[in-house]
C-alpha cells in the first residue's frame, strides 16, 4: 500500500511547476516510491499500530512527504528506474569499480532525516 494518496501527490505537485500525472499513473508511481522509501527506512525504529502504520503524526507525515518527493524527483529527472541516477565509477590505482546503486531523492532523504528516520537512509552521492 502506498504511503501517500493521489490527492496528496497532486497537492504536493501544486507547489511546483510539475504537472501531476493521470490518477492511474500517479497511483503506480506512489506504490513504487513507497517501496523506495520503505527500503531506505528498513532499519528505522518507530512506533506502529496493528496495521504497521506509524502512530506518530510527524513520522506518518514524513512517509507521505518523502513518497511524494520521490515521485516528484522521478517526474523531474525522467529516471524512475534509476538508469542513470545511481551510476558510479571509482578508480584507485589499477582497481576499477563500477556499479549502479538505486538512489533516494535528495529531498525525500532530507524529509526522512529531519523526522528522525535517517540513520538507515542509504543514498548515492
Amino acid at each position: 500500500m502506498a504511503h501517500a494518496t493521489v490527492a496528496q501527490l497532486t497537492a504536493w505537485l501544486a507547489h511546483s511547476a510539475i504537472a501531476a500525472p493521470a490518477d492511474n499513473e500517479a497511483g503506480r508511481l506512489l506504490e513504487r516510491a513507497s517501496v523506495t522509501v520503505d527500503r531506505a527506512t528498513v532499519a528505522a525504529i518507530y512506533a506502529v499500530n496493528d496495521q504497521n502504520d506509524p502512530t506518530d503524526d510527524k513520522v506518518r507525515q514524513a512517509f507521505v512527504d518523502a513518497t511524494c518527493a520521490q515521485v516528484e524527483w522521478w517526474l523531474v529527472t525522467g529516471d524512475e528506474y534509476g538508469q542513470t541516477a545511481g551510476l558510479h565509477h571509482v578508480t584507485q590505482g589499477s582497481a576499477n569499480i563500477s556499479g549502479r546503486f538505486p538512489r533516494l531523492a535528495p529531498r525525500a532523504r532530507d524529509i526522512l532525516v529531519t523526522a528522525g528516520l535517517g540513520a538507515a537512509v542509504a543514498v548515492g552521492p
